[in-house]
């Protein structure tokens, strides 16, 4: 198997390659602060979460006394991902809506025919 360029297996599976010009996410250009702060809050939120739960099930057996700090970690971790991900929502949906993308700056012109 050949990786030239002009290899024709090397064209075609080229061909099949989805286009670098992805459009870009619609959450993103609504909100993209919001969305930042969502995935950034997510991402957070997993780290402390999984790094929680650790010393949480090493806890358990010792009694509520020494695992209820760590049941309050993970509960404030999911308020803030929730309370940022609510926000973003309702910022959202405070927008004006917009016409699909497909149809901007589509201007109609005078119909030739008529079915009547």
């Amino acid at each position: 198997m050949s990786t030239e360029k002009r290899d024709p297996f090397f064209l075609s599976w080229r061909a099949q390659m989805p286009s670098r010009a992805d459009p870009i996410d619609p959450e993103y250009l609504d909100t993209p602060y919001l969305t930042a702060a969502v995935n950034i809050c997510g991402a957070l939120g997993l780290f402390i979460g999984a790094w929680t739960v650790i010393p949480l099930l090493a806890a358990l057996r010792r009694g509520f006394a020494h695992y209820w700090p760590f049941v309050l970690i993970l509960a404030i971790d999911v308020t803030v991902n929730v309370a940022v991900r609510i926000a973003r929502a309702r910022h959202r949906r405070a927008l004006r809506p917009e016409p699909p993308r497909s149809a901007r700056d589509v201007q109609r012109g005078p119909q030739s025919r008529q079915i009547g």
